[in-house]
């Protein structure tokens, strides 16, 4: 939900998930570097995937669609779960933009 902090309004959300592992397999390096989102704990958690080529995005993209697990959060489920962030602190209002800060904070 960090990335959500970052948003201009709230949406639904799709993602996918799948084992980082895979990223090793396709000889793709992968770089720690802090995230830029509200929530400062889950910036630890970013990673760049860099000297990505055409192909090895391709093939990385093929990878997620046969081994990873997709999902959508929805819009309300996004806005309830920033409001719990702010509330526990985890988040501070003032870095979110103002029209989620105001659905977040009313």
């Amino acid at each position: 939900m960090a990335i959500a902090g970052t948003w201009d309004r709230i949406e639904h959300f799709d993602y996918a998930l799948f084992d980082q592992r895979l990223v090793g397999e396709l000889n793709i390096e992968m770089r720690q570097t802090m995230g830029e989102t509200p929530d400062a704990q889950a910036n630890h958690w970013h990673r760049d995937l860099v000297h990505l080529s055409a192909q090895r995005l391709t093939e990385l993209a093929r990878v997620i669609w046969m081994h990873g697990r997709t999902d959508r959060k929805l819009q309300k489920d996004i806005r309830d779960a920033l409001a719990r962030a702010v509330s526990r602190r985890e988040i501070d209002p003032n870095h979110l933009k103002p029209d989620v800060q105001r659905q977040v904070t009313a």
